[in-house]
């Protein structure tokens, strides 16, 4: 008589096919996920001012009135600043327009520089550095 030989089942450590397929399926998603997020993060920041759609990125923006007509948005401020391609532009205030001296009176005293008319003297003069001879006959600025 031959003996029977007793098959033992031991453990087996590992996963069963239905737990690697979950798993499988979990980490593709995770992956697929993280893609995306990747994908529309970097389309956003090349986008930065999607808001804005006049934007002519073609020309090199090198000053603010470039920054400003190509679109990008401008700071209220002052002076104004515009920010294009993490680059920060500021607008240059041109005081031309300001003509310094420019509050003279009728008789040409300049108001701003501390001048008042003398009638007695006939002449602009500064009260602190010289007296007017009367007084009673300077003309106070209007």
């Amino acid at each position: 008589m031959a003996k029977k030989k007793k098959i033992i089942k031991s453990y087996q450590p590992g996963f069963s096919p239905v737990a690697s397929l979950i798993f499988i399926i979990i980490i593709a998603i995770i992956v697929g996920g993280g893609l995306y997020y990747l994908t529309t993060r970097l389309a956003d920041d090349n986008n930065t001012n999607s808001f804005n759609t006049n934007k002519n990125t073609n020309e090199a923006i090198t000053n603010f009135d470039d920054c400003a007509a190509a679109g990008y948005p401008v700071m209220e401020s002052y002076p104004r600043r515009c920010t294009a391609d993490g680059q920060t532009f500021t607008e240059i205030i041109n005081n031309s327009d300001v003509i310094l001296g420019g509050d003279e009176d009728e008789h040409g005293c300049i108001g701003s520089a501390g001048y008042i008319w003398c009638e007695s003297s006939q002449k602009c003069i500064r009260p602190w550095e010289e007296d007017c001879p009367a007084n009673d006959s300077i003309e106070e600025p209007s």
